[in-house]
């Protein structure tokens, strides 16, 4: 049977086996271990059960046909010749199972588990102690195992896993062998490695021979640390091990100085003169690593298992900076109560960075206290799952550091789905290089594993920014509008536990911060993304008082009356595509109004956008309802915002900080001045180069002899231009056709002949004219079709947008082939050969154009806009930079240049013309936008 050790009543329960049963699993058997509210039960095929009962501390061996106490008090006799068989055997099946699954022959063995503790007066509120069933207290004590994500699943644990138990079921063999039942640890085993042969430290081991449960636990004092790992044996008798640091002996650990203990990660509020008020709570920091590194070699060496990274639990005194809570149906500050948020949407990654002061200058200067950002995946993991983060053009957390210090509280929306209209919704194109058939926003395994190394790495960066901590974040969003694409809890709880994982679960008020969703509203919307204990907003733009009032309504109706009513997508103008008759315009006055008569309902809002900015380089996205409809969102991101996109103040800014005014309790600062316009007149192109002779320069990896035109997924690129090239015959037909295109291909004939283009979703097929020259004895002449992808959709079921020539090109239903492929990303265009424009001929084909503005001195620097008018179709490059793309179709005119892209002296200017045939002699610098 199983004896408790109750000299540790008040920690973990600890249990000897005992048992005489032999071959207890069988090599066909799965095992399933199940949390219940009255203990833990172990099973095989053949419903042979285990049961660890927590309430009388012993065990039960049970079967299917025969349950004896007879047999518990056999167990209890027969410790010496069949000291713990069962988990012998359990582990000679885990061994087994883990080299089928190292083979990644998933078929055989499972591990199925299962946790009942779940109910509804509990779900989705608190953190659990898994086997007793109650809530922790001490919220680290609770671990979500990274490996596996053990998560809810209709407020249980049912999930297939591969040996890897991590906090749930520790084994290990040789010097001592554990099950461990508990979450309060101090490392974690997870998954089955090879022995690791190193050497042990200077530890001694006790009962290197004993089978036993085992505690494990740190603790730490001024002047040294010391971990305790205590075996059970067969007689109850403890048997410590002590790993201890002392002032004569510091060869194994020293404690790490307080001063480097998240240094920077309460400065903020302190720097604008709020005091934060001492308190204490419980922080993980990883001891010397010399200490660390020799621990887990000799646990590994001594096992076959590994160890996780082991983080010693420390008391503090450090500050919960503030609180920003949700109470009796208000939003609480600081214990300020009926806080009012009255934010509006700022996109850190459509400004350039040096103005990102400017911006929240102005947004301060409206009254807002307030704003919300998306954070796309794809801008900072663009090279694959295992690439670390990159915040090297746009630096999150420096915008986290300028918000605080204007005092602006921060909306964030990590995703993993933005839409945003950006690039495939802020998805990595990579997703679909890996997984080609993977299910993007529900809780497919791929989809979900890769959410979840992406997390592990993005949330840790955000949460000492959490206003708790002493940063701006007040609240996060799961995932975005789920509620107009599925109702996949397994997916939404998922998220959440993540999120909870790494941001707390204190909702703001004890830690951590408020979570959220947002979804048009409807009842049917709200059901998509409702989670118990996640605060549900509500989207809409201007309409009259009582459509608000009912608006409102509905959230408190669906969700509940003790939650304040918010609007975090009042929409102050709207999308623009190319090929739209106008740019999106709203009344300046309608905005306010609506705006009004939200303030006055006591209610919050976030005003979508309130800056809206730029689509750099290839950043757009697009959006499609159906198979037939592909409309691509402009590189202008105005939006029609408040704050134009050149980060002028507006109409609409006056009339919306007239209304704010009347709302907050103190006066607004000065409104800061708008930039300098500078009007640098028309400037001629001197050089120009083809993009087929430069193939060589600017293709990353070609790919030669594939029998069908390759994916930009399959080439692993995400953005830009793909070139095919294939051989003809005059024997085929002329009328060429592609299925599937995605988005606009224009073809060529012997590299020079331009013969026009198709264009998703308009059509897909074209006729081409035979060449009289350059063709081959046998009839061959050379087929160039550049592909462009014109921005992944961004939101819809078609969301799932490879780029390129689909399932092929057919003469007449007849397969053209082998085919050449040639990368084009063109983030990089210094390697081009140029030469002068008044020697360059191949104007027919895809060319590139520089020229050279002079700006004389530092005074005449200022902001400016292209005209492109005279251009057809291409891309726009500024020192470098790819500012983004321009299309004659209209209804955008005119590129924003920020000034701080321009330098005195000359400035190099490049285009990329695809659409053109004839020379392109100058373009046009202006001091204001043109839109239609």
């Amino acid at each position: 049977m199983i004896q408790s050790d109750n000299s540790n009543s008040n920690t973990n329960d600890h249990y000897n086996i005992e048992t005489n049963k032999s071959n207890y699993f069988e090599d066909d058997d799965n095992i399933f271990i199940s949390f219940e509210e009255n203990g833990i039960n172990i099973s095989n095929n053949n419903n042979n059960i285990i049961n660890v009962d927590q309430n009388n501390n012993g065990i039960n061996n049970t079967n299917n046909t025969n349950t004896s106490n007879n047999n518990n008090n056999n167990n209890n006799n027969n410790n010496n010749n069949n000291n713990n068989q069962i988990f012998q055997d359990l582990l000679q099946k885990l061994d087994k199972a883990s080299k089928e699954y190292t083979n990644k022959e998933k078929s055989y063995p499972k591990i199925e588990v299962e946790n009942k503790c779940f109910n509804n007066d509990f779900k989705a509120k608190h953190k659990y102690d898994q086997v007793n069933c109650r809530v922790v207290k001490d919220v680290d004590s609770f671990r979500i195992n990274e490996e596996l994500e053990l998560l809810p699943s209709s407020y249980s644990f049912k999930r297939y896993i591969k040996l890897k138990l991590n906090s749930i079921l520790h084994l290990s063999k040789n010097q001592y062998e554990d099950f461990e039942l508990s979450f309060e640890r101090v490392f974690d085993v997870s998954s089955v490695s090879s022995k690791v042969e190193v050497p042990s430290p200077n530890a001694h081991y006790s009962n290197t021979n004993i089978v036993s449960s085992t505690s494990s636990s740190v603790t730490t004092s001024n002047s040294h640390t010391t971990a305790n790992i205590t075996p059970i044996n067969n007689s109850n008798i403890s048997n410590e091990i002590n790993i201890q640091n002392s002032a004569t002996s510091n060869d194994l650990i020293e404690e790490l100085p307080s001063s480097q203990q998240k240094q920077n990660q309460f400065r903020f509020r302190n720097e604008i003169g709020t005091q934060c008020q001492e308190t204490t709570e419980t922080d993980y920091f990883s001891a010397q690593e010399d200490y660390l590194n020799r621990l887990k070699q000799s646990f590994e060496s001594n096992t076959k298992y590994i160890m996780n990274d082991i983080k010693y639990k420390k008391k503090k005194s450090v500050d919960l900076c503030g609180s920003f809570y949700i109470e009796n149906g208000n939003f609480v500050k600081d214990q300020v109560n009926k806080y009012q948020i009255i934010s509006g949407s700022f996109h850190y990654f459509r400004c350039h960075p040096l103005l990102w002061g400017d911006r929240l200058l102005k947004i301060k200067a409206s009254g807002l206290n307030t704003i919300q950002t998306y954070i796309p995946w794809n801008l900072h993991q663009p090279n694959g799952l295992d690439s670390d983060l990159d915040f090297s053009q746009f630096n999150l957390t420096q915008f986290l550091e300028l918000a605080n210090e204007n005092q602006l509280n921060v909306i964030i929306r990590p995703g993993p789905f933005a839409c945003a209209e950006y690039e495939f919704g802020g998805f990595p194109s990579w997703l679909l290089t890996n997984y080609p058939e993977i299910a993007l926003r529900t809780s497919d395994e791929n989809f979900l594993n890769a959410v979840s190394q992406y997390w592990q790495k993005l949330l840790p960066v955000l949460e000492p920014y959490l206003y708790t901590n002493g940063g701006p974040i007040i609240m996060a969003q799961i995932e975005n509008e789920y509620g107009s694409y599925g109702a996949d809890k397994d997916y939404l709880l998922y998220l959440y536990a993540l999120l909870q994982k790494f941001l707390g679960i204190g909702q703001g008020k004890e830690g951590g911060v408020i979570f959220h969703s947002t979804d048009g509203p409807s009842i049917q919307m709200l059901y998509g993304s409702k989670l118990d204990g996640v605060f549900q907003t509500v989207d809409f733009g201007p309409t009259t008082m009582d459509q608000i009032e009912q608006n409102f309504n509905i959230q408190q109706k669906y969700t509940s009356s003790l939650q304040p009513s918010m609007n975090s997508e009042y929409y102050t103008g709207w999308i623009t595509h190319w090929t739209d008759q106008s740019a999106a315009r709203t009344s300046a006055e309608v905005v306010a109004e609506g705006l009004g008569n939200i303030l006055s309902l006591g209610a919050s809002v976030n005003m979508y956008m309130f800056y809206g900015g730029s689509n750099f380089g290839f950043s757009n996205g697009a959006n499609s309802n159906s198979p037939s409809d592909y409309e691509i969102t402009i590189q202008s991101y105005d939006y029609d915002s408040p704050i134009s996109e050149a980060g002028d103040i507006t109409s609409k800014y006056l009339a919306l900080r007239e209304v704010i005014e009347k709302y907050v309790n103190t006066s607004l600062p000065p409104i800061p001045n708008n930039s300098t316009k500078s009007q640098y007149g028309t400037v001629s192109f001197i050089q120009a180069a083809s993009l087929f002779d430069n193939l060589k320069q600017l293709s990353t990896s070609p790919l030669f002899l594939t029998g069908r035109p390759l994916s930009m997924e399959e080439m692993n690129q995400s953005t830009g231009f793909v070139l095919y090239e294939t051989t003809m015959n005059l024997a085929q037909s002329n009328q060429l056709s592609v299925m599937e295109l995605h988005d606009r291909a224009t073809f060529f004939i012997n590299s020079q002949s331009n013969q026009g283009f198709i264009q998703r979703p308009y059509n897909s097929s074209i006729t081409i004219t035979y060449p009289t020259t350059n063709i081959s004895s046998n009839g061959d002449f050379n087929l160039k079709i550049l592909l462009e992808n014109q921005g992944r959709v961004n939101f819809g079921p078609y969301i799932h947008d490879k780029k390129g020539l689909g399932n092929g090109v057919t003469s007449s239903n007849q397969y053209l082939g082998p085919w050449s492929n040639y990368p084009l990303p063109l983030d990089n265009l210094s390697a081009i050969e140029w030469q002068d424009v008044s020697s360059y001929s191949k104007f027919s084909t895809p060319t590139f154009y520089k020229a050279i503005l002079t700006i004389n001195s530092q005074d005449e620097i200022g902001d400016t806009f292209l005209s492109f008018q005279n251009l057809g179709k291409g891309q726009l490059y500024v020192n470098g930079y790819n500012v983004g793309r321009y299309w004659n179709v209209g209804p955008q005119r005119t590129i924003y240049i920020p000034s701080v892209l321009l330098n005195q002296g000359n400035n190099e200017i490049i285009i990329l013309e695809t659409l053109l045939t004839n020379q392109i002699i100058n373009i046009q610098f202006l001091n204001y936008p043109i839109f239609d």
